[in-house]
Formats: structure tokens, sequence, C-alpha cells
């Protein structure tokens, strides 16, 4: 129990800044009139508008790039937590029916955030 209760912990540790990195993310683009397209292999171009200068211009593609990069790599992790975690319930709850799911809700906000980052 103890194991999950630390997976709980990373978890809520990771969200948050999943979460804030989405919203760093929107941001830019709302305030920039930037335009997000994904092509099939899932490569981000972005479209700045040509009012902004260059070394702008290669800032925000550079910060977007990096906040893309942390939203996947904090998505990957949160991900192989929730499967860890899914597991460590199974044993639990096949030992006890009666336990309820520690990671049911954290499962439902990260799927937001995930359902909220579509570009």
């Amino acid at each position: 129990m103890s194991e999950l209760l630390n997976l709980v912990l990373q978890i809520d540790a990771i969200l948050p800044q999943m979460n804030d990195f989405l919203n760093q993310f929107h941001t830019i683009i709302l305030e920039n009139n930037i335009n997000i397209v994904t092509d099939t292999e899932s490569n981000m171009f972005m479209d700045i508008p040509s009012n902004v200068s260059e070394e702008k211009t290669k800032y925000l593609k550079k910060k977007l790039e990096i906040l893309d990069r942390l939203i996947y790599t904090r998505g990957d992790q949160l991900e192989e937590l929730f499967e860890k975690g899914s597991n460590m319930e199974s044993v639990l709850r096949k030992e006890n029916p009666q336990f309820k799911s520690v990671i049911l809700d954290k499962l439902t906000e990260y799927n937001k955030l995930k359902s909220s980052y579509k570009h």
C-alpha cells in the first residue's frame, strides 16, 4: 500500500507541472496568433504571423518546442505511473473487494489535460 501511496505522490507532483506547461503553450499561441499544425507523423509546424520579428519568431518556436517536449515527457511519465498504479490496485482489489481506487480521479484529470492538447 505504501508503494501505491508513493506512486500517487509522484502523480500529484507531475500533474500540476503538465497543467502549467499546457497553460503556457496555449497562452503563447493565443497571445501571438500562432497556428499550430501536426502532420501524420506527429511533427509540429508553427505558422507565426509575418509581422513578428525574426528574433521573436525564433524565440517563440524554441519556447513552443520545449514546452511540447515537456508536455509529452510528463504525459509519458504519467501514463507509466497510471499503468503501475492500475496493476497495484488490481492486486489490492483481489485482496479486498471493497478497495476504492486512489488513482481514478487523477487519471480522469490527466485525460482532460491530455484531450486539451490537440494541435
